[in-house]
């Protein structure tokens, strides 16, 4: 579902119903599912700072793209210039502006309520926050190893962190499952590093094929 809902929304339906299909209640099903994706945008922060963080206190580093040592300002105006452009559709558009606050303000009492039942259960907290923090390693991985199997000379600190800088400002392109702007993101990061445009290409849709389309396949098995 999520590769046809836009931010993942399909996705988020389908595991509250099947919860509640399992017998449970519907607030706590929507509060789990809420919980587990605050949890999801906590990990991103601290991915997103530790791989960037890393990145440019090396020398070699891929975020490096100038001969100054700096991280390419474009990099940055890109990320600045989507985020302006979704604040401005949600801000111009009143039913969506409405929607969106009244969806943070319930979503934050929730998940502030949530986090401090979980505050209480260290051993819940760390399945939450290790869950999510196994997910976006692998994730972070399978990148790495698609840009290797094509010979791009290129670390792993330095692919994690292009990575999460090129989700980071393809997060904000409300397409289904970031479908063609986390592509063109990806892309240009490791232009960006001196790979040529076709090895680049190449990468990307291996990694996509993988990650992203081919789990379609036992996620159909075993949704039947």
């Amino acid at each position: 579902l999520n590769r046809f809902t836009p931010m993942n929304a399909g996705g988020m339906a389908m595991r509250i119903r099947y919860l509640q299909k399992g017998g449970t209640d519907a607030t706590v099903a929507t509060a789990a599912i809420g919980l587990t994706s605050a949890a999801s945008g906590v990990m991103q922060v601290v991915f997103f700072a530790f791989f960037v963080l890393l990145s440019n206190s090396d020398p070699r580093s891929g975020m490096d793209l100038d001969e100054g040592g700096g991280t390419d300002f474009s990099i940055v105006l890109v990320f600045a210039g989507a985020f302006a452009v979704a604040v401005i559709a949600i801000a111009l558009t009143p039913k969506l502006r409405q929607w969106v606050v009244d969806f943070l303000r319930s979503t934050f009492a929730k998940i502030r309520n949530d986090f401090g039942e979980l505050a209480r259960r260290p051993s819940k907290l760390a399945l939450l926050f290790g869950g999510q923090g196994v997910s976006k390693l692998s994730t972070i991985v399978a990148f790495a190893l698609s840009c290797w199997a094509f010979d791009i000379d290129v670390g792993f600190i330095e692919l994690g962190a292009l990575y999460m800088v090129a989700n980071t400002v393809a997060s904000a392109v409300p397409t289904p499952g970031g479908v063609g702007a986390i592509e063109a993101a990806l892309v240009f990061v490791l232009l960006g590093t001196g790979v040529d445009d076709a090895t680049a290409w190449a990468a990307v849709l291996l990694f996509r094929l993988i990650i992203y389309w081919f789990p379609t396949i036992p996620g159909y098995a075993g949704l039947r």
